[in-house]
C-alpha cells in the first residue's frame, strides 16, 4: 500500500508531535504550513533535527494544497481551525483537526456550532474523512473495563494545566481542557446522547460544571467536570472518577525515552501508548479503509455544541 502523504498546519507548535506520530505510522510527512518565510525555515530545521522529518514548508495555504496530499493535520490556533479545515476538505483531503473543531471568541455560540456542523456536511459531500483530535476518547471503553463494566451512574473528571499564559482566563482554560472529558462522555453515551440540567460556576482560573447525560445505551449519568489552571502544582492532576472508582492519568518517558500514558487504579499502574499515538494510528488506518474512525468530525461538532452550551450557562449565571 502506497504511503499516505501528510501535511501539517501548525508544525512549529503542537503539530510537530502529530508529525512524529504520522511518521511512526507509515505516512510521509511531506509538507507543512508556516506563517512567514522565517518561521518556515525554523520549522524545517526543527522537524529535521528533532524528528528526522524532511518536509517542505509553505506560508501560503493555496500553494500547500497544490501538493500531492492525502491528509492534512490542522494544529493551528483555534480561531483558524474553521478556515483551514474548510479549505482542506474543499480540496478533497481528509483532515485530522486539533480540538476544539471550531472556536472563535469573536463569534456567537450558534455561529460556531453552525460552522462545525457545516464542516461535517462538507466532509460527507466530498467523501473524505474528518477527525477531531480528542485523544482521551480512544480509551473510554478501556476505562469501563477498569471498573468491570459496572453500570455507570456518576462520571467525574478533573483536568488541570500549569500553563498560565498572559491574558489567559477561565474561557481559554475551559476551551482547552473541557473537550477531553466531554469526548469521553460522548464515547460512553453514543451519538444520540444529550445533556440537561446544566449548572456551571466560573472563577478566574477554574470552571466547574455539573449536568446529566441522557443516552439510550444506559441510565442517565450524573456528571461533574472541573477545568482549572494550577500554575504552582508540580504535576497537573488528570483524574477520572467512575462511580466510586478513582483512575489517575499521567504521562512520562519510559527507560528508552518513549512517551507513554499511564492509568493508575488502587495504586496499580498500567502502561499504554500515548493517547495521541493511538488516535493518529486509528485515523491513518481509517483513511486506508482498515478500521472505522473512532473520533469523527461529527463527534467534534457535538463536542463544540456541549462545550459552548455549558460555558454559556456559566456566563449567564455569573452576570
Amino acid at each position: 500500500m502506497a504511503k499516505l502523504q501528510v501535511a501539517i498546519i501548525g508544525a512549529s507548535g503542537i503539530g510537530k508531535n502529530h508529525a512524529k506520530w504520522f511518521d511512526k505510522h507509515g505516512c510521509t510527512v511531506s509538507s507543512f504550513l508556516g506563517s512567514t518565510p522565517a518561521s518556515v525555515q525554523r520549522t524545517e530545521t526543527l522537524l529535521a533535527d528533532d524528528y528526522g522529518i524532511r518536509a517542505k514548508g509553505f506560508w501560503v495555504l493555496g500553494e500547500l494544497l497544490e501538493q500531492p496530499l492525502d491528509i492534512v493535520c490542522v494544529a493551528s490556533p483555534p480561531a483558524l481551525h474553521y478556515p483551514h479545515v474548510k479549505a482542506c476538505l474543499a480540496a478533497n483531503l481528509s483532515v485530522l483537526c486539533e480540538k476544539p473543531l471550531v472556536y472563535d471568541v469573536a463569534l456567537e455560540s450558534a455561529q460556531m456550532v453552525a460552522q462545525a456542523n457545516g464542516l461535517v456536511v462538507l466532509a460527507e459531500n466530498r467523501k473524505v474523512l474528518l477527525g477531531t483530535q480528542m485523544q482521551y476518547a480512544v480509551v473510554a471503553e478501556h476505562l469501563l473495563e477498569m471498573v468491570e463494566h459496572e453500570p455507570l451512574q456518576r462520571f467525574e473528571m478533573i483536568m488541570e494545566t500549569k500553563n498560565l499564559k498572559p491574558g489567559r482566563d477561565y474561557e481559554q482554560i475551559w476551551i482547552e481542557l473541557a473537550p477531553h472529558p466531554l469526548s469521553v462522555l460522548q464515547q460512553l453515551g453514543g451519538p444520540h446522547a444529550h445533556i440537561e440540567n446544566i449548572s456551571c460556576e466560573i472563577a478566574r482560573l477554574e470552571t466547574t460544571a455539573t449536568f446529566r447525560m441522557i443516552s439510550h445505551r444506559a441510565d442517565p449519568i450524573e456528571v461533574h467536570i472541573t477545568a482549572r489552571c494550577a500554575p504552582e502544582t508540580k504535576v497537573p492532576l488528570r483524574q477520572f472518577k467512575l462511580n466510586d472508582c478513582n483512575i489517575d492519568y499521567f504521562g512520562r518517558n519510559d527507560e528508552f525515552g518513549q512517551f507513554h500514558s499511564y492509568l493508575v487504579k488502587d495504586g496499580k499502574e498500567e502502561e499504554l501508548p500515548d493517547f495521541v499515538d493511538l488516535l493518529v494510528k486509528n485515523f491513518v488506518d481509517a483513511c486506508q479503509g482498515l478500521t472505522p474512525l473512532k473520533v469523527s468530525g461529527a463527534m467534534g461538532a457535538q463536542n463544540v455544541a456541549w462545550m459552548l452550551e455549558i460555558l454559556d450557562v456559566g456566563k449567564t449565571a455569573s452576570q
